[in-house]
């Protein structure tokens, strides 16, 4: 009987073909490539997942209070019983407890009145000690209306003095720029020493005469004055023109320091 024809027949295998070494050694490196790419891929996969499960630890970590996690695990469930508002409370109290102050002794009625009676000593002594006499050798008097309208009247001589002193500082002044101008205009127009025989150019001549001062009197009569004078040589003055004097002394006063300052 053929073997294909009988109930158990052995089924024929076909064998492969067989590869060359060079096949083999193709098919081996191709494997070595693929397993240690997916052992990357592991790797890889396998940082980040454990990256990621340490930051999530820490946020669900930081959660608890250090306070907390210094506890060990029986004491935070028998002292406090897992009750992190009920720590915190006792924190909070112990921090209290240790800056409060203890409360004052309850003073009787005569403990009070011998305080309020020492203090009272006290400051009777701190007042005395620092309690002195004025020297009334060096305190200066005290100027009154009258002593200040006494200083400006026309018979101090102290204000005679400065008024004078003030007329002769500007006369000076003026007498010193008339000097200086006419040396200028002097060589401005002197012949040259080559030709002495050339036409001076004519000299400006400057007239420093001081301007007076015109007051009216009260009689209608109209008073000049000098401002280089002292107002109280002045005689057969009023108030009032005399008042009107100095106003206008201390305004030609004022014009010639501007002056005297524009020029230099």
């Amino acid at each position: 009987m053929h073997p294909k024809n009988s109930k158990y027949a052995i089924p024929y295998i076909r064998a492969p073909a067989s590869l060359s070494s060079d096949e083999k050694q193709a098919l081996l490196d191709n494997l070595d490539l693929e397993v240690q790419d997916r052992q990357r891929k592991l790797r890889t996969t396998k940082d980040h997942l454990s990256a990621y499960l340490n930051f999530w630890g820490d946020l669900e970590l930081n959660k608890i209070p250090k306070a907390i996690r210094a506890l060990t695990m029986k004491e935070f469930t028998e002292t406090y019983h897992c009750n992190a508002k009920e720590f915190f409370d006792r924190q909070a109290a112990l921090e209290v407890e240790k800056y409060s102050l203890p409360a004052a002794p309850d003073v009787s009625k005569k403990g009070r009145k011998r305080l309020r009676g020492n203090q009272a000593k006290e400051d009777s002594k701190k007042h005395k000690r620092n309690l002195t006499d004025p020297d009334t050798k060096s305190a200066a008097p005290t100027r009154t209306l009258r002593s200040r309208l006494k200083e400006q009247s026309d018979e101090n001589p102290k204000r005679k003095m400065s008024l004078a002193q003030r007329a002769t500082r500007s006369q000076r002044l003026v007498q010193r720029k008339s000097v200086r101008l006419s040396t200028y205009s002097r060589g401005n127009g002197a012949p040259s020493k080559d030709d002495p025989e050339e036409k001076r150019i004519p000299q400006t001549e400057f007239n420093f005469n001081p301007p007076l001062i015109q007051v009216p009197l009260s009689s209608g009569e109209v008073l000049e004055l000098d401002p280089a004078q002292s107002p109280s040589t002045v005689k057969n003055l009023d108030d009032a023109a005399k008042k009107k004097l100095y106003s206008s002394i201390s305004t030609l006063q004022s014009q010639l320091n501007r002056f005297m300052s524009a020029m230099n």
